[in-house]
Parts: C-alpha cells; structure tokens; sequence
C-alpha cells in the first residue's frame, strides 16, 4: 500500500477527479454545517471509486480527514464500509494511517470495534513496523483493560505451547497460565524478548503497548535479560515516563543499571529536567534519580541548576512540589502519602532505614530454570538521606529566598505551596540532629527562616495535609506575635487576618443575639408541655407500677 499510489517512474500522478475534490474542500471548510454535508455529500460520490487510492495520496487525504471531522454519521458510517475491507493494509501506509487514526477518534463506537478486530490477528507484526505501531497503540489505549490483555496475549500467538490455550481463551491472564507450565512460560519469555529487543534497538519508546510488555517482561524475566534490556532502554528513558506504565518500567529499571549507567540516564535530561518535574509521571523518575545517583555534584550540575532556573512554576505546580517535599521529608510514612497513586513504584525505596545505611531492596529473580529467586540488591553505596543533604545544600537558599520574595501572596493561596512551606519549616527545626551542610546553609538564612514563622503565625491557619479544610489555631499572646517585625511586601497577610477578625466578631455579634432567643423560647414551650394537669392526678406513678409488675 505504501507505494502503491505511484507509477514505476517514481513520479506521483493526479488521480481522476482531484482538481475539482481540492475546489471543493476549499468551499465547505468555510460554510456552515448543512452547507458543508452536501459539498463532503458530492466529494464521497466523486472518490467512491479509487477511496483506498485516494486516502493513500497524502493531499486527498487531508480532504478525507476533514469530511471525517464535519461530516454527519451516515456520512461517516459510508467511509468505515469503503475502508473496512483494506483496514490492515491502510495502517501500514503514512497517508492513509492518519485517515484510519482520525477514523478511531471521530467514527464511534462502531469503527473503534472494527479497528480493533482487524488488527488484534497482526500485533506481534505491527509492533515492529513503525507506521502501524503509530495506529496499534491508539486502539490499544482506547481500550478496555480485557481487550489490552487480548493485545498483549497476541505478542505470544506463534508459541505452539501458547497458540491452543489463546483460542480458548482470548482474554486470559499469561502469568496465570505460565505458573502452569514452566516451558511454556520459557518459550513465551524468549518470544517477547526477540520482539522487544528489536523495538528497543529501533527507538520505539513512545508507545504505552510497549512499557505493559516490558512491565511484564521484568516481573517474570531472568536478571541476567533484564539487565541487557534495559541498557538498550537507556536513551528513552525520558521518553518513556509519559506514561504510568512507562514510568513504573523506567524507575524499576533504574535497579539494573551500574552507577555509570544511571549517570548517562541522567545526561539524557538535560534542558528537561524542570518539565520533568511537573510531569504527571516523569517526576517520580527524577525522585529516583536523586535517591541512587551516588555521584552528586552531577544532579547538581545538571537536575538542580534547571529546577532552580523554573522554580515558581515547579513551588506552583502539585507534582513539582512533590520532588521538593521528596527532599525535605525524609520520614518513609509521611512521604508515602506524597505517592499514593504509585504505590507499585514507592515499594522501591526503603522504608525502615531512610536515615541509616545503604538502601537495599529484595527483588525476585529466575534462574535458567525459571524457579524463583529471593535476591537482595543494594540499590547505591551512599545512603539516600546524605545525598538529599547534598541536594537541599545547593536547594534551600533559593526556595526559602523565593518563598520570602514579592510573589509570596500567589503562594499562600494554593495548596501544594502551604503544604510545602509546613514541610519546610519542620524540616528546619528537626535539621541540626541528622544534617550537616543543609544546617551551614540555614544559618545564613535565619532572618528569612524567621520572616515565613512569622507569616504562618500571622494568618492563624493550619491546613491539614490532604485536604482543603482549615482549623484555626489557638490564639496566642501578642509578645509571639511582636518577635519579628513583617516585611513590607508581606504585610497584606497582616491585614487580611484584621479584617477577618473583625468581620468575624460581627457577624458573631449579630448572629448570637437571635440565637440566644429563640433557644429562651423553646425553653419556655417544652417547660409547659411537661406540666402537669391540676387535680391531684398520678397517671404517671400508676404507669411506672405496671411496667414493674
């Protein structure tokens, strides 16, 4: 298909009819929308011929791609039919790949299905082939979670031992069925590892079908592939962490590389690592790198310069103050609530020993054999909490200089920046027992330490962790408060919490009155419906006789 639209000579040829399509086009991109479904009406009669052909040519497709965008359903269900027969063939080609993508998105329900059908047959193929992986990993995403394990069963379709068990049942689980049969699950193993070595020496890092197989290829693999794979895996590092999946495969990989290696992981971020930061998944890579990197003058050089270039928007951001709550934080139950959606990820680290020796992890590994292997691997030689002493050593005077500066107003506003501002200050008061150069650094700073105490102080808030609820402090005497003197850019806070208390007392004030009397007056009603009728009656005793009889 892909060269199927040109003539021997090399030269593309105008197909019949394609001047007046392009006039056309030109027409209903400008009109209204009933005005648009008769000119997409007469383009539809004028390719219906050579629609395959047409769709292949990339000038015309372009045309198809909008019709598929402003045209109605009947219109859209007439284009599914004409491309339904050559659905396998158009997603191999450029041209009519982006048609057959536009179709997944714009087509429904109907087309998605049929997209699917077409290209279950043909996974272990098309994983290899870039312009059809493009159109796979769309369906794939698009997908239920019982049709992705349908997509990831295919990957092992030409193992004989597999093949009858996957027509049985097209939506099984493979771990399921591997604890079965150990030679199955070594078959399957050399299968997907053939296919994902050959993707990942052709640089296909970008597609989420891709990180579930090498997701599972780590959970059941030998240590020894592994490792080998995951060093091919080292320039789409980056990559990679678009994805939860992929993220969850790039931290975990981080253990099977040597010292040097994860330094060249950490070169490959370099004028993105303030973006990796306030990704939605990359960021727990860069936590990763901060805690196994021994080498820590290069996570200055390279992580920490660019963090402290964009350091509002990563204060701002809720996955950017995470990296820094990361480093102040280092008590393990405190900092698993900074991950809870990562948990898979946050069984990495160490929990017991945060601030004692080199961190070790248990991970389960196979022999040649495939029997199950309890290794313990120490993850670095440093001890992660003196590398975050490292880091906070060049970090502190720029965040505390930042969080004291003219913007402090927008950062009392949010949450993720309150929450990073308590962190801090605890951090402080706790930093003179286990640091050494992060206390150096706090010394300079003390004035400014004290600035944002007295800030915390002055709006008499404290914002629970998780949260958005307030509870208010207990007021304290007017001796604290007058310690240290607020800064002019800082004294709107001063002001807000005046006007607060005062607009507090009033409406106290004003609203306790009428409380205070409409309880007197129920009072008063439920005092005379308990009185007694006069005339000496003892209906009461009477009952209270029969209930003890």
């Amino acid at each position: 298909m892909g060269k199927g639209h040109k003539p021997e000579g090399g030269r593309q040829y105008k197909l019949p009819n394609q001047g007046e399509v392009m006039k056309l086009w030109e027409n209903f991109r400008r009109k209204d929308a009933e005005e648009a479904t008769r000119t997409i009406a007469k383009v539809l009669r004028l390719v219906e011929s050579y629609f395959i052909k047409a769709i292949g040519k990339p000038s015309l497709s372009r045309v198809l791609q909008s019709c598929l965008k402003n045209g109605n359903a009947e219109q859209r269900k007439k284009m599914l039919a004409l491309i339904e027969p050559e659905l396998v063939e158009c997603s191999k080609d450029k041209a009519a790949s982006r048609f057959v993508m536009k179709l997944h998105h714009y087509g429904g329900r109907a087309a998605r299905e049929k997209i699917v059908a077409s290209l279950l047959p043909y996974t272990s193929v098309f994983i290899k082939h870039l312009t059809a992986l493009h159109v796979m990993d769309l369906a794939f995403i698009g997908s239920t979670k019982d049709v992705q394990r349908k997509f990831l069963l295919q990957l092992f379709n030409k193992v004989p031992s597999m093949a009858f068990k996957i027509e049985e049942n097209d939506s099984a689980d493979p771990e399921k069925l591997w604890e079965e049969d150990p030679k199955m699950k070594r078959e399957a193993l050399d299968k997907i590892w053939d296919t994902l070595d050959t993707c990942c020496a052709r640089g296909f890092f970008d597609y989420q079908i891709i990180h579930r197989a090498l997701e599972l290829f780590l959970r059941n693999a030998p240590y020894n592939k592994c490792k080998i794979l995951m060093q091919l895996c080292i320039p789409g590092f980056i990559h990679m962490c678009g994805t939860q999946p992929g993220s969850l495969v790039a931290t975990k990989a981080l253990l099977y590389l040597t010292q040097e290696e994860r330094v060249k992981v950490l070169e490959t971020t370099k004028r993105s690592g303030a973006a990796m930061c306030q990704g939605q998944y990359a960021h727990l890579l860069v936590c990763r790198l901060m805690d196994l990197i021994d080498d820590v003058s290069s996570v200055n050089a390279i992580l920490v310069k660019e963090m402290q270039q964009d350091l509002p928007s990563i204060i701002m951001c809720p996955h950017g103050s995470k990296v820094l709550l990361h480093l102040l934080v280092p008590d393990g139950p405190k900092k698993r609530k900074f991950f809870q959606h990562q948990a898979d990820l946050y069984s990495l680290w160490n929990m017991t020993d945060w601030r004692g020796g080199p961190a070790e992890v248990e991970m389960y590994t196979y022999d040649e054999k495939h029997e199950k292997i309890v290794e313990t691997i120490n993850e670095c030689d440093v001890p992660p909490s003196e590398k975050h002493d490292a880091i906070l050593g060049r970090m502190l005077t720029p965040l505390i200089q930042e969080l004291c500066g003219e913007s402090c107003q927008e950062y009392f506003q949010t949450f993720q920046s309150r929450r990073l501002i308590t962190a801090l200050l605890a951090f402080v008061d706790d930093t003179p027992k286990g640091y050494n150069k992060s206390a150096k650094v706090l010394k300079t700073l003390q004035t400014q330490v004290g600035e944002l105490k007295q800030l915390m102080k002055v709006t008499q808030v404290k914002y629970v962790e998780g949260k958005g609820k307030k509870k208010k402090k207990k007021s304290k005497s007017e001796d604290d408060k007058k310690q240290l003197p607020v800064p002019p850019h800082m004294q709107f806070l001063e002001q807000d919490s005046a006007d607060e208390d005062d607009a507090e007392e009033d409406e106290e004030t004003e609203a306790n009155v009428p409380q205070k009397k409409m309880k007197q007056v129920k009072k008063k009603k439920v005092i005379v419906k308990r009185k007694r009728p006069t005339g000496g009656s003892k209906e009461p005793s009477t009952k209270k006789a029969k209930h003890k009889k």
